[in-house]
């Protein structure tokens, strides 16, 4: 868990078991595209971090949702989040 998201970025890079990285659309300082867009543009291509965006926006757009990019609306259903996790982490 990291409440900064630049803290988070360097967090993945140098913890190579991080798989999942489950963040905000909207933060302070860095939303949670640009995030992953950075980890995109930082991690090496051979490695594979799955993504959740938790958002209330419902005409958010998200690149690349659908492949390695989940997006769960607010108020977040925990059974469908904890579902989406196992999800993730057993198919990565």
């Amino acid at each position: 868990i990291c409440p900064y998201p630049q803290r988070a970025v360097q967090m993945v890079l140098d913890q190579p078991n991080i798989r999942l990285v489950i963040t905000d659309l909207w933060m302070t300082n860095l939303d949670g595209a640009s995030l992953i867009n950075q980890l995109h543009n930082l991690l090496p291509p051979q490695r594979k971090v799955k993504f959740v965006i938790l958002t209330g926006d419902m005409q958010a757009t998200i690149p690349g949702e659908g492949r390695e990019i989940q997006v769960l609306f607010k108020p977040i259903d925990t059974h469908l989040l904890i579902s989406l996790v196992n999800a993730t982490l057993n198919n990565s």
